[in-house]
């Protein structure tokens, strides 16, 4: 028995300067990591130097050394990443019902933004419920709400050729009927 005690106390010694190099060499490591974390941290803020203190230690800004593009590219990301963004479609759904209303001024101020809308995106016109809408409004009775849609797409079908082709047949016909 107690040559079996010194074994065990043999092995629980070598068990225990096993665990202290393992516990030393996961520090060592774990330095290493930390350290290269920190490095490449240091890497990005200089090239981004967030918080240059302006105002005395007031406040603090965020100034970023990156072209307008890659700003204008990313805040187009993150505005189409909002819940509004994706209820585009209803919204422009509701305007074009608009176009329906009994009043002419609530028609001629929906074609107005409509223009607006188009204004941002040119592409909105191949749309073909906005085609129907905009064919709509070419028939209208009021003379606002026709001339509002003749410029709606008088500004936007020469900036775009694939919209003369859809937009040419109702111009057509506008201009006959006068």
């Amino acid at each position: 028995m107690l040559w079996s005690g010194c074994i065990s106390d043999e092995s629980d010694e070598d068990e225990s300067d096993l665990d202290d190099d393992l516990d030393e060499k996961n520090k060592h490591e774990n330095a290493e990591v930390v350290s290269l974390v920190e490095k490449r941290r240091n890497f990005l803020m200089s090239k981004v130097k967030p918080f240059d203190d302006v105002s005395g230690g007031k406040s603090q800004v965020l100034q970023t050394y990156i072209e307008y593009e890659n700003a204008e590219l990313i805040c187009r990301y993150l505005a189409s990443k909002r819940p509004f963004s994706f209820s585009f479609d209803v919204y422009l759904m509701q305007i074009l019902k608009v176009l329906n209303e009994n009043s002419i001024a609530i028609r001629t101020k929906a074609m107005k933004c409509l223009t607006m809308i188009v204004e941002g995106d040119p592409a909105v016109l191949g749309r073909t419920n906005m085609q129907f809408g905009v064919q709509h409004s070419f028939l209208d009775h009021s003379t606002s709400v026709r001339e509002a849609a003749v410029d709606l797409v008088g500004k936007f079908v020469l900036s775009r050729p694939e919209l003369i082709d859809k937009y040419y047949d109702m111009l057509l016909q506008r201009i006959l009927v006068r």
